[in-house]
């Protein structure tokens, strides 16, 4: 049996998946499989999803189903649970690309992997592509004299956001040959042939048409000049000597003329099409190669480092399970989120699924809103079909939605009927109290106020919208709301029930700062990428360009204005006033001409650390060489001297100074070092904190420093290394880790602030979506893949005012009807995640864009018991409350998300502090507390690289930041350490070092970080390090408060999974010591 569950929003589709995969398992009776069945063991059933939060959702959903079906009472019932409980560690619940890759690791020599091959993550994989695109490009160039034309119309490398560069088409290329399992290695065969589709036989057809009217009836103007270049067309000889009179074709109007005038037009970009494409497929040719070379190279440069990506693992598990060796792995196939398979991933599906295997599917294609990253929307329908064809189908529809009420579905239902061609409607649930009798629309639109109105006025209106919901009156407030269970009257909001979704981030600073204005706590949800937009973390980027770029004068003057130096603006501008204009050379002269002289009371060498090589002269070769960057060869320290102006502050000449001493560290330090000694002398933390949302602000900064030093402990140990890649991000934000970090908000009550993207899955009471009136995306680059898997292109600039390929038109076609179809997806997700109340928004022109374009037939015409339509100006605004931090020069309001009053907030490690005054530490050390920093240092690098790497050369590494210890001593203990750890986390599927958490406790919120957490299937375990000569029964006594507390924490999250702890004791000898409550 075969089915496809077509799940529209909000129907429980994972309740369904996990339903049936517990009534395999059991033998249970099952409304959609036949009756008597026996039991399946689980390690024959493959469940796959997405994404590792999809998959640890399914898998913990499956353990609480069985422990229900554990204390059932049936006592053959309850035996099967307790065997399926005891095999669910080794079940097939994962993501498709974690089977994959398990699947690779078991045949790895087969593929010619070794078995202890690496899988590159984002981050690596494109660095080492980056690197390969240049070589393989630039070789291209020097021998190839048909590439080297290509390029004259191409911007080869470019910026890192041109998507029409040649590397980033070619990066493009790959990414999307990868997903759809193509092959690159001959990227010319791709391309089309150049054929001659258009004859003078064509032409002459409608000569003969035009000519026939008009001995019948006669021609207008236009068209009689159309039959005169016809009949020239038409003359015996070569089509391509008569290109002139072929594109002075221009259409004609006159009674039953359209349909030639369009034949005609039609033919002419045909026929000029395929001229200009076979006088420069040479040209075309020579990129195809290019691409092939650069596929190649990308390839063999992984192998040699014995590595895959993740592309890799679906096309080589692919590739094996297609050599039929490996049949019958499973009888039960079971896909979720269907809709955002790629077309690889679907060719593994259909692999892995032989004749005696049963396939389930569960999706909907309304909600497939990844192609932009590969997911291909008709391999839903195409294996629909598959399996229809298979015998005995049974597709299973779900409408039921066991989210919002009846109002927001009756919404939904009139919008989305009229855009989509087949519609599925939803229907309210009856069970959930869903049909409100008595409820006003639940969905709202906040318009705009005539012609004025801005982005300003629209945030600002949705800012007092949900200041209204919270604390206005009743009329501002659906009359049913979901209290947990079911909608009833009168339910009160709270900040955390609502969701603000975005399709793009353009205008979301705008919409912070109307948060801030109105005092409304808000948090970044997902996996967003504004790290590297913050100031905070531009002027840590600052800081170290200054040092290693001393002719970056745009990041001097950042870091003047940064809270590294706080120059005032008036004082940076005298320091480049030249009488007329500002100049960066005179900026950079009378600036460090202020540090003080070498000699007189300069601080910076008494400050210089004893052990830094740095000396008075290599001091003043840098300060010479920071003032003579802008001067002439011929200036002189004393010519300089004698110019050095005397009427700037303290705090020029203190920063000058500083500025000076750390260029002189550079060389004996590392980056994330001298960040760290500059923010204690500079108090750049406090300075922070005093800032609007200074909580925020200090944690996206200490992200970042995080940042820097897993960069240096990856080998990028050099300053100007550090900061390209900075200066990378700052541009392009890789794809993870560069979401701004979280803030614990322990009443939970913010608004979350995400993209439609990240909100897949997500359900609050509440959801805004402003800023729907926005321009469409096209899809960037010069080179394209068609449906059917031809390389298709289109290039300005050379023979010709622009060439492209037969078949470019038509795959711009195909590939806008996807994107115009995912637009109304996301649309429609962004649509479906509210419970009880939906508010739209859009400040914009005349000319309604994007989503506006989509509802204007809505929003225009839907009666007002479905849509309530508010102008800007018509909602009224609440005073914020008075306790926000008040920024001085805006004005604006902050209310920053921070413990509430009357909650104590604590460190986890202060429990022990009565205790650990005890505690018997190693008395030969010198100084134990930069003993056990570094030695928890290296530990934290051991555990990021699965135990691997070189202690004696990490310590020495460290001792630079932290200072020198007794390596003798701290060496073996670490190598100790390192082989209990490697044991007792042998089979993890993940470890997480430094791991913090929050815990609340009545009135007090416990801070913590967890040394090491190991995850392993339903089990964690929790090491914490102690650098002591305590025996364990001691040591137990004195922590055993700090590992209740790290266990507490870890069992809220992972709420079911079993927990256990234990000490690391690291001394004279390294023993395990297991925390038991």
């Amino acid at each position: 049996m075969n089915m496809i569950f077509n799940a529209s929003a909000g129907t429980g589709k994972t309740w369904q998946v996990t339903e049936l995969y517990t009534a395999l398992v059991l033998g249970k009776d099952h409304e959609h499989l036949p009756a008597g069945r026996q039991a399946i063991d689980p390690r024959r059933i493959l469940l796959m999803t997405f994404t590792d939060n999809a998959a640890a959702e399914l898998r913990c959903r499956v353990a609480e189903k069985m422990l229900a079906a554990e204390k059932s009472g049936d006592d053959e019932q309850a035996d099967r649970a307790r065997r399926v409980l005891r095999s669910l560690p080794a079940a097939g619940i994962s993501t498709i690309h974690a089977f994959c890759a398990g699947l690779l690791r078991e045949h790895a020599l087969e593929l010619g992997l070794s078995p202890a091959f690496q899988t590159l993550e984002d981050e690596e994989r494109d660095a080492l592509l980056d690197e390969v695109l240049k070589a393989e490009i630039f070789q291209n160039l020097e021998g190839d004299a048909d590439f080297r034309e290509f390029c004259s119309g191409v911007s080869i490398l470019g910026s890192l956001d041109n998507q029409y560069s040649l590397i980033n088409t070619i990066r493009s290329l790959l990414e999307k040959s990868a997903s759809r399992g193509l092959n690159l290695n001959n990227a010319e065969a791709m391309l089309p042939p150049p054929e001659r589709t258009v004859g003078e036989k064509d032409f002459r057809k409608l000569y003969e048409q035009l000519r026939s009217i008009e001995a019948d009836r006669g021609l207008p103007a236009k068209a009689t000049t159309a039959l005169q270049c016809l009949e020239e067309i038409c003359r015996p000889g070569d089509l391509t000597r008569r290109i002139p009179l072929i594109e002075s074709l221009t259409k004609f109007t006159g009674k039953g003329m359209k349909e030639i005038s369009d034949e005609l037009a039609e033919l002419k970009e045909r026929f000029l099409t395929g001229y200009f494409y076979e006088q420069n497929i040479s040209q075309f040719r020579a990129f195809a190669r290019c691409l092939s070379a650069c596929s190649c190279g990308f390839t063999e440069a992984k192998r040699s480092r014995d590595a895959v990506d993740f592309g890799d693992q679906l096309l080589l598990a692919r590739d094996l399970l297609r050599r039929g060796q490996l049949k019958n792995l499973f009888d039960w196939i079971i896909v979720d989120e269907v809709q955002d398979t790629s077309r690889v991933q679907c060719d593994v599906i259909e692999a892995l699924w032989g004749k005696e295997a049963h396939l389930v599917i569960c999706g909907d294609r309304k909600q497939s809103i990844y192609a932009w990253r590969s997911a291909d929307p008709d391999v839903m329908p195409m294996l629909g079909k598959k399996m229809a064809t298979h015998g005995g189908f049974k597709p299973v529809p779900l409408k039921k939605s066991r989210r919002s009420k009846d109002r927001v579905i009756d919404a939904v239902n009139k919008l989305f009927g009229s855009l989509y061609d087949s519609y599925d409607a939803l229907e309210p649930c009856e069970e959930i109290g869903a049909v409100t009798d008595g409820e006003g629309p639940c969905v709202e639109f906040l318009m705009q106020d005539g012609d004025e109105s801005t982005t300003d006025d629209e945030m600002t209106a949705v800012a007092s919208r949900i200041r209204l919901l919270v604390d206005g009156g009743a009329e501002w407030r659906p009359r049913f709301g979901y209290n947990g269970k079911t909608f009833s009257k009168g339910e009160p909001f709270n900040y955390g029930d609502i969701l603000i979704l975005l399709k793009r981030s353009t205008h979301q600073s705008v919409l912070e700062e109307a948060l801030r204005d109105a005092g409304i706590p808000y948090t970044s949800g997902g996996k967003g990428r504004a790290l590297f937009e913050q100031q905070e973390v531009r002027d840590l980027l600052l800081f170290l360009q200054v040092l290693c770029e001393p002719t970056n004068d745009l990041a001097l003057i950042g870091f003047l204005r940064s809270p590294f130096a706080s120059v005032p603006d008036d004082e940076i501008v005298k320091l480049g006033w030249d009488g007329e204009t500002f100049s960066h050379e005179i900026l950079r002269k009378q600036f460090f001409a202020t540090a003080p002289v070498v000699g007189q009371g300069c601080r910076s060498l008494q400050s210089l650390p004893r052990n830094n090589e740095a000396s008075l002269s290599s001091f003043e070769s840098l300060y010479s060489e920071s003032l003579c960057s802008s001067c002439g060869q011929d200036d002189t320290r004393s010519r300089i001297r004698e110019a050095r102006p005397t009427s700037f502050s303290d705090t020029t000449s203190a920063a000058a100074e500083r500025l000076l001493r750390y260029r002189a560290q550079t060389g004996g330090k590392l980056a994330a070092q001298l960040v760290r000694e500059i923010v204690r002398e500079t108090a750049f933390d406090a300075q922070l904190a005093g800032l609007p949302g200074g909580e925020q602000r200090l944690a996206n900064f200490k992200k970042a420093l995080d940042w820097i030093r897993a960069a240096e402990r990856g080998g990028q140990v050099l300053l100007p290394d550090v900061v390209r890649r900075f200066e990378k991000y700052i541009q392009t934000p890789p794809r993870s880790g560069a979401a701004e970090a979280l803030l614990p908000d322990p009443e939970q009550n913010s608004v979350t602030l995400m993209t439609v993207h990240s909100a897949k899955g997500l359900t609050k009471r509440v959801c805004f979506v402003p800023d729907i009136s926005f321009g469409e995306n096209t899809e960037p680059g010069f080179a394209m893949f068609s449906p059917e898997g031809q390389l298709e292109m289109k290039i300005s600039g050379l023979a010709g005012d622009e060439v492209k390929s037969p078949g470019w038109d038509a795959a711009r076609e195909a590939d806008k009807e996807v994107r115009d179809v995912e637009l109304t997806n996301v649309f429609y997700v962004a649509m479906t995640r509210a419970r009880d109340l939906v508010v739209l928004s859009g400040a914009g022109t005349k000319d309604p864009k994007g989503w506006r374009k989509l509802a204007e037939g809505f929003l225009s015409g839907a009666s007002a018991n479905i849509l309530r339509r508010l102008a800007f100006l018509d909602i009224p605004v609440i005073a914020a409350p008075p306790s926000g931090v008040r920024n001085q020069e805006s004005g604006a309001v902050c209310v920053s998300l921070r413990i509430p009053v009357g909650i104590e907030r604590k460190t986890v490690t202060s429990l022990c502090e009565r205790n650990s005054s005890i505690a018997n530490r190693q008395s030969s050390i010198i100084n134990p507390a930069v003993y056990g920093s570094l030695g928890h240092a290296v530990l934290e690098d051991l555990t990021k690289n699965n135990w691997a790497g070189n202690i004696p050369e990490l310590v020495a590494l460290f001792s630079a930041e932290f200072g020198e210890v007794e390596m003798d001593l701290l060496i073996p203990q670490l190598e100790a350490a390192r082989e209990i750890l490697r044991t007792e986390t042998a089979g993890a599927t993940a470890l997480f070092a430094e791991h913090p958490f929050v815990l609340k406790r009545g009135d007090v919120i416990l801070d913590g970080t967890i040394d090491l957490l190991a995850k392993f299937s339903n089990q964690f375990k929790i090491f914490d390090y102690k650098f002591t000569d305590d025996s364990p029964e001691s040591a137990l006594e004195i922590y055993a408060p700090q590992l209740a507390a790290y266990k507490e924490a870890v069992q809220k999250l992972y709420s079911g999974a079993t927990v256990s702890a234990a000490l690391v004791l690291i001394g004279e000898s390294v023993k395990l010591a297991p925390f038991s409550t």
